[in-house]
């Protein structure tokens, strides 16, 4: 292996839903293609929610030449421990075959899905054949109980069969790593932090729109990222002040939510959906505020790209924002989870951006800040040590 490119095979969730660890597998790959010799597995039911054609992906990253192998499955949406909501996918025949040859063909597995039967096979056939296997921590529900939070049992189960079994794991953040060592973790760990997908010009990062904007984007699943949350803020904020203005990006189960919520404050909600990248980049430069109301987070990458373009935020103290936003320029991290000073956060700062000189100011920091900090040829030189070993 030291002599050829490493064979590695990524077991994703499906590309297509387009989350933020499918979008990690893709820069992953676009950048990593050539030092690696790399295939995906892509797992496919008819009840995934997909976001964006896998074809044209392919063709955005760049990626046509790496082999994609569509793992097929029966999904079952189930939702675990009251909050959680997935579809369990069970492999058919086909698809484990196709995923035994893959894994037999290869020197690395990197497994990214969490999804149990998708886990459990993969993690068998690797030791099967002999092969490492890495686990990547892209799950926030993963080591969620070490941090104080409600966990389930069959989420403490598997957690435990894990930290028992995996003999590898990659971390994207200090509190992950934290975490895995107050759960007695003794497998090897490597520290790869995210890293920025695209660079931003400080003159980009100082275009923002004269009225003030307050933003949040990702994924809209209700508990995790504080949809409820989200909505009782917003509604604290406009009971105070009239004259902010939030706009909302995203898809998912909160979406309901959203349009309710938009639908009554029709002049301060702004509910976009699920919008292309160049629109997305518009309207991270046009914001003047971003705000995360996620209860966990590995990191944030919405949050991350916000900052890339020198955007303050405001978000609550928990894994994920506390390692992103590590100085006091960077915005506020406030109490778990109190909406009521959230929302008097917003009003502060409003306060703040009728300063412009002061508020261009803070932008710059923040964009010089995050560039330097999350650099991604660190991020290509550090994977590629781990899969060589």
């Amino acid at each position: 292996m030291a002599n050829s490119r490493p064979k590695v095979v990524v077991v994703s969730n499906r590309l297509g839903s387009f989350g933020g660890g499918e979008r990690w597998v893709c820069e992953m790959a676009a950048r990593l293609k050539e030092k690696l010799e790399l295939s995906i597995i892509n797992p496919i039911s008819d009840k995934d929610v997909v976001r964006m054609d896998e074809e044209r992906l392919s063709r955005l990253f760049n990626i046509k030449d790496i082999k994609v192998t569509r793992l097929k499955c029966l999904g079952i949406r189930h939702r675990f421990h009251g909050n959680i909501d997935l579809t369990v996918l069970l492999p058919t025949l086909h698809g484990l075959a196709a995923l035994n040859d893959a894994v037999a063909n290869s020197d690395v597995v990197y497994e990214l899905s969490f999804n149990p039967f998708i886990l459990f096979w993969s993690m068998f056939f690797a030791g099967l054949h002999g092969k490492r296997f890495i686990l990547g921590l892209h799950n926030p529900d993963f080591l969620v109980g070490e941090s104080g939070k409600k966990s389930g049992i069959f989420g403490r189960i598997m957690q435990r069969i894990l930290l028992k079994c995996v003999k590898e794991m990659h971390v994207q953040t200090k509190s992950q790593m934290s975490l895995l060592l107050k759960a007695g973790y003794s497998g090897k760990k490597y520290y790869i932090p995210h890293y920025l997908y695209f660079r931003i010009s400080e003159k980009d990062a100082n275009s923002y729109g004269k009225d003030f904007d307050v933003l949040l984007t990702g994924r809209l699943s209700v508990y995790q990222k504080g949809i409820d949350l989200l909505e009782k803020i917003v509604e604290e904020t406009l009971s105070k002040d009239k004259k902010v203005h939030f706009t909302i990006i995203g898809s998912g189960e909160g979406g309901g939510i959203l349009k309710l919520l938009e639908k009554k404050h029709k002049a301060n909600v702004s509910y976009l959906g699920f919008v292309s990248d160049y629109e997305l980049k518009k309207r991270y430069m046009k914001s003047s505020l971003f705000i995360l109301t996620s209860r966990y987070e590995t990191p944030g990458l919405s949050l991350l790209e916000a900052q890339s373009y020198g955007m303050p935020a405001i978000a609550f103290d928990v894994m994920g924002p506390r390692d992103i936003m590590t100085k006091n320029v960077q915005g506020e991290l406030i109490k778990p989870f109190d909406t009521d000073k959230f929302a008097d956060r917003i009003i502060s700062f409003k306060g703040k951006f009728t300063d412009r000189e002061g508020y261009r100011r803070i932008r710059i920091e923040i964009w010089s800040t995050i560039n330097k900090r999350y650099d991604e040829s660190a991020f290509v030189n550090k994977f590629e040590e781990m899969i060589k070993g």
